[in-house]
């Protein structure tokens, strides 16, 4: 979205932000939670600290994490292996790509695994 300009007001980019910071440290959390190096009210902390997520969401957050293990790191690592396809399809295209067209035959893919959208987009990229 940011490279489709999506995000031209300021403010808007500020809560984009936000949600990515948000999205890593829950990814923190739910590492920290299921390897036992965080307790719940150690990662109820972390939210509150470094997020500045409010108590009472930060709490509820912690909660999720704990009863869904690798919901957050997955949303992650999704997050991160998307991007490495848009750069691979960037570097397949040269000038001719376009962020909206990537976006586009993304969402068409549907919800498929990554790896089977990889080999449609770069198997496949527009004319």
């Amino acid at each position: 979205m940011l490279e489709c300009g999506g995000f031209t007001d300021p403010r808007a980019r500020l809560f984009w932000l936000r949600d990515r910071l948000e999205a890593a440290a829950l990814a923190l959390v739910d590492i920290g939670l299921h390897s036992g190096t965080l307790d719940l009210a150690a990662a109820e902390a972390l939210l509150v600290g470094r997020v500045l997520m409010p108590r009472g969401a930060a709490a509820a957050a912690v909660r999720a994490a704990a009863l869904d293990p690798a919901h957050a790191l997955c949303a992650q690592v999704g997050s991160v292996m998307i991007g490495q396809l848009r750069d691979e399809w960037r570097s397949q295209l040269g000038a001719r790509f376009e962020p909206a067209a990537f976006r586009t035959a993304l969402l068409r893919a549907g919800r498929l695994p990554i790896s089977l959208i990889r080999e449609e987009l770069l198997g496949h990229p527009p004319a």
